[in-house]
């Protein structure tokens, strides 16, 4: 199921790290958790105000006080203006959704997918457009999942994490966001990635996919702490889907899960299910 598709049917609750002991053990109500948090795709250039609107009059009303806005290449980013989208938000656009989420007290934290989505059924996503070369699997697509074989190899496309040049675009763009939506922290997707460690890439093919993808996590991470900005991440890449009997879709069949191991621990890691829990292995067979 594609990232779309995902956000129609999840509403995704973040869970933060640390809570007390005696706080564990509570029997937790919605508007008594520390983070009480919402994931939206970005609106449309002419949805700002319903948008803005939305964000100071309803999202409080639900307790609501956190907002992950996903942007993507939905921003007019000025380092690489040739990733945005069509109608992409201006920077003024975003400042409005600022001022609503200042006054409705809500924090704001941008959303990217720095990793897998770089393509959605055979139409190429705006990063690999403007950068084929970013792709760790030129020789194989565009991919179309819902024809037979290679589907959760190939569920969409990744960019290699060990392209050279691949973090000089990130990073401003990554920097533009952070700034336009004067946040202190910043989710950086990483879900569903099943292109890595491809056998025919030069830099990655034949490598241990969990320490590829620990190294790739690490240079964000690096990357924002220098800039005190606190680093999200989806969850799912460090579930083994094996042990769990998640599978691919909801967890990792392709043994990046030992990253979790490797990355640092203060990365705030956020979970998604399409189901309310994961069920036991015996009551999958």
């Amino acid at each position: 199921m594609h990232s779309v598709m995902k956000q129609l049917l999840a509403v995704c609750m973040f869970a933060a790290a640390g809570f007390s002991a005696r706080a564990q053990k509570a029997e937790y109500k919605w508007n008594e958790l520390p983070v009480r948090g919402l994931l939206m795709s970005a609106p449309a250039k002419q949805d700002v105000g319903v948008f803005c609107d939305f964000v100071r009059n309803a999202l409080p009303k639900e307790g609501v006080n956190t907002l992950a806005i996903r942007i993507e290449y939905g921003y007019q980013y000025k380092s690489h203006p040739e990733v945005a989208e069509k109608n992409a938000l201006s920077e003024s656009d975003v400042k409005q959704i600022v001022k609503a989420a200042k006054e409705a007290k809500i924090r704001l934290i941008p959303t990217m997918n720095l990793m897998a989505h770089q393509s959605e059924g055979s139409d190429m996503g705006p990063l690999l457009k403007a950068y084929p070369h970013f792709d760790e699997s030129p020789d194989y697509g565009p991919p179309v999942p819902w024809k037979s074989g290679g589907m959760f190899d190939f569920y969409s496309k990744s960019i290699c994490p060990r392209q050279p040049d691949l973090l000089k675009v990130f990073f401003p763009m990554m920097d533009e966001l952070v700034e336009a939506f004067e946040a202190d922290a910043l989710h950086v997707g990483l879900d569903e990635v099943w292109v890595i460690g491809y056998e025919k890439c030069p830099r990655c093919g034949g490598g241990d996919k969990s320490e590829i993808f620990a190294e790739y996590v690490n240079k964000l991470h690096a990357h924002l702490e220098q800039k005190g900005v606190q680093m999200w991440m989806w969850s799912d890449r460090l579930i083994d889907g094996k042990t769990t009997g998640l599978l691919a879709w909801q967890a990792s069949m392709n043994d990046t899960h030992r990253a979790i191991d490797r990355i640092s621990k203060d990365i705030i890691i956020t979970d998604w299910k399409y189901e309310s829990a994961p069920l036991p292995r015996d009551t999958l067979r």
